[in-house]
């Protein structure tokens, strides 16, 4: 017959390999249903952390200086002492936690990656071990070794990709932290909240927490919200885009000036107000051809950021497609400018709003 470990591999295997949402991951996680090895990565950092810490909890108990866990920076880490580690036995308890952050599995030399992949094809039984991956370190569509080593662990663990929640699903939490603090905050100024501080959840709960120390068990109004909380760089391009095909000069360059003074790169603005643009230019291309904001979400991958498209749609009624070509036609002329000419960076943004302003009006073509 077979060894009694290899026996609980086998059936240990049988019943966890997945891959899960989030929310069955924390079910999961609850009931004590550990895998061997989890593989959790998503640009969803606030909630990726928080299941991180719930399965060490969960492994090793509150006492995270234990002996029987054991995290490694995957840039400084070799392959051997993940191994090592993953192989010991715990001390003194049933198992034991081994966590890996952003292991650049492209760096590794091939003799490492196959001994890697044999460590998650057969994992100990009493060791958890964790690789985690935050924001855009994992392209499955460009990196072959992230989509086998991926496969794998499908295979003999867990799998959870932390996606940007929906905005109904921000929403919700954010009313519902309001609600838990003892203080009101209306379904409308939720929505704000996110239309001006983005859809990072571990931003917004940091802005609730300031509004809702702010107004203790009272009402959270527009003022606070505008008073106490920062706009993000992608809002205040929204805002940019909007004031200049109004043509409201003073405003275009008063918005300007906000992103200039908190000592945000160029590109930087130049890249949020073209991605500003581009929505712009969907919704005006989806409204002229009848086509629904939801098709638009689904086509181009607007899930999670559904609000950026629908705030576009609401927007763009009295711009016409053609001004809006020519206003990306001149965003592009002056990515090339900041990024080869010697000409201050200031005047070349200042130039192209003004450009952007005296667009003229341009037929659909």
């Amino acid at each position: 017959g077979i060894g009694v470990q290899e026996w609980f591999r086998k059936n240990q295997r049988s019943w966890q390999m997945a891959v899960l949402s989030d929310a069955e991951l924390a079910k999961s996680i609850r009931q004590g249903e550990l895998s061997p090895v989890y593989l959790l990565y998503g640009k969803e950092t606030y909630q990726l952390q928080k299941h991180l810490s719930a399965l060490i909890r969960k492994t090793v108990g509150k006492q995270s200086s234990c002996f029987n866990l054991q995290q490694f920076d995957g840039s400084r880490v070799t392959v051997a002492e993940i191994i090592d580690a993953a192989e010991a036995y715990p001390v003194m308890a049933e198992k034991k936690c081994v966590t890996v952050s952003s292991l650049d599995l492209e760096k590794l030399p091939e003799k490492d990656f196959n001994a890697l992949k044999e460590l998650v094809k057969d994992p100990p039984p009493d060791t958890v071990l964790i690789f985690h991956y935050t924001g855009n370190e994992i392209d499955l569509k460009k990196s072959s070794k992230q989509k086998s080593f991926l496969g794998l662990i499908e295979k003999s663990g867990t799998v959870t990709e932390f996606k940007f929640l929906s905005q109904s699903q921000l929403e919700k939490v954010l009313l519902d932290t309001a609600a838990k603090s003892g203080c009101k905050l209306s379904p409308y100024l939720a929505c704000y909240l996110i239309d001006r501080c983005g859809d990072s959840l571990s931003v917004l709960l940091t802005e609730m927490e300031k509004l809702c120390c702010f107004v203790g068990d009272g009402e959270i109004t527009k003022e606070n919200v505008d008073m106490l909380t920062a706009k993000t760089v992608e809002s205040s391009a929204f805002d940019l885009a909007k004031a200049i095909l109004k043509r409201e000069y003073e405003r275009s360059f008063h918005i300007l000036s906000e992103l200039l003074y908190q000592r945000l790169e160029p590109l930087a603005i130049m890249g949020a107000l073209n991605m500003s643009f581009s929505d712009l230019y969907k919704a005006a291309i989806a409204k002229a051809g009848q086509i629904p904001v939801s098709t638009v979400i689904q086509d181009f991958n607007y899930k999670g950021r559904d609000f950026r498209i629908k705030n576009a749609f609401r927007d763009v009624s009295a711009v016409s497609v053609g001004q809006l070509r020519q206003c990306i036609a001149i965003l592009s002329e002056a990515d090339l400018k900041l990024k080869s000419s010697r000409t201050d960076d200031r005047t070349i943004m200042e130039m192209v709003i003004a450009k952007m302003i005296t667009v003229k009006e341009a037929r659909i073509r």
